[in-house]
């Protein structure tokens, strides 16, 4: 028994809320009952849809309301959405847009994952153009985005051909002039920035939006991870609105 006391000791794995919010000084905004990042070849799952009454549905109302309760009504609340290693952000995002169009307000999701895991790959149809050519001017935002028929949630894809689709350095004025500023007509943006550190886009977008939501999973992040993290987004501590685990 004192081993294994020890061993959880110094075990520098976070498996409950508490935990999480120990080690990162912020609070828990929901307990998103997924299982870990979606295969390439597995279908997203949208609890938000399919089970309304499950603990991942309330989650993801619980993280929407939240968020539009602080949207303003002349320009859209950015939110960023970012993934420790193992934990899927798409799918999160995704039910977190769902949930917010149920309720009426106009939502855009971005796929910010320059690592090409976002919800782009699982689109049938291959965009011509998406956030890589709005950031680089080669495309409107307007006529980039795409709309899912079934949740009313729009989507700027990632987009970029497979000979164009190098590393997204992108600037926080980019982000701003070429994405949000031109978004005026939504109410809410979800940003779904893939696993930190995969990438610059992902510390681009945190530049440029009002709150930014760590993502973890439960039983795999570990508290370096964690304070890594925390580390990397010091500059913008202030917009660090919680933890989401997974």
């Amino acid at each position: 028994l004192l081993l294994t006391l020890l061993a959880e000791q110094f075990d520098g794995t976070l498996r409950n809320r508490r935990q999480f919010q120990e080690i990162s000084g912020l609070p828990v905004l929901a307990e998103f009952a997924g299982s870990g990042r979606v295969a390439p070849d597995e279908p997203l799952r949208a609890p938000v849809i399919d089970r309304p009454r499950s603990p991942a549905s309330l989650a993801a109302i619980r993280i929407a309301d939240a968020f539009a309760a602080k949207a303003e009504a002349d320009r859209p609340r950015a939110v960023l959405f970012v993934g420790m290693p193992a934990a899927d952000t798409t799918e999160l995002t995704l039910n977190v847009a769902i949930a917010a169009a149920q309720a009426s307000w106009r939502v855009l999701m971005v796929d910010a994952d320059g690592g090409g895991s976002g919800i782009s790959r699982h689109l049938e149809v291959e965009p011509g153009t998406g956030l890589r050519e709005v950031l680089n001017g080669g495309a409107k935002l307007a006529g980039s985005v795409l709309t899912d028929d079934r949740t009313a949630v729009r989507i700027l894809p990632l987009a970029g051909t497979a000979r164009t689709r190098q590393s997204l350095r992108p600037s926080a004025a980019q982000v701003v002039n070429t994405v949000l500023a031109p978004a005026e007509s939504y109410e809410l943006i979800f940003i779904d920035g893939g696993v930190w550190g995969a990438d610059a886009t992902a510390y681009a977008f945190a530049g440029a939006v009002d709150d930014i939501v760590l993502v973890a999973t439960g039983g795999k992040a570990s508290s370096r991870e964690i304070r890594d993290a925390l580390e990397t987004f010091d500059a913008f501590r202030a917009k660090l609105a919680g933890i989401v685990t997974v």
